[in-house]
């Protein structure tokens, strides 16, 4: 399940399989997230997606989320801005903000790899809480 092929991450997902001696097989094209969702809920399909994007799955019963071990594939999210100018205050206060956010919601990710990387076969409904 791929979004569509104008859409950028479509294009550097494929990129990245191609890339890495992967092979995409069949696929369907959906843009939104809560189709999405619904559709692998309720269906054989699957779909590989940012983390960051899935808190709200692990409390859906429909859903099994587990996270990918080994892939040499990274999210980061960077912040940018003018080279010449400092940041204002209410700017500083939101990267800090986003910043303890993002720790607490790495937490329950990092529970989940560890348990994923002592089974690594296992596809089973996880939980990180």
């Amino acid at each position: 399940m791929l979004p569509g092929a104008r859409n950028t991450p479509r294009r550097t997902l494929e990129s990245y399989v191609i890339s890495h001696g992967g092979r995409l097989g069949r696929t369907l094209e959906i843009d939104t997230m809560f189709g999405m969702l619904r559709l692998i809920g309720e269906s054989a399909w699957a779909a590989i997606l940012p983390g960051v994007m899935m808190a709200s799955a692990f409390q859906a019963a429909d859903l099994c989320v587990n996270p990918l071990v080994g892939l040499p594939l990274f999210l980061e999210l960077v912040a940018i801005q003018s080279a010449g100018r400092a940041l204002p205050p209410g700017a500083v206060s939101l990267l800090d903000a986003l910043e303890q956010t993002t720790e607490q919601g790495n937490r329950p990710w990092a529970r989940l790899l560890e348990v994923a990387k002592a089974n690594p076969r296992r596809r089973e409904a996880q939980s990180p809480g």
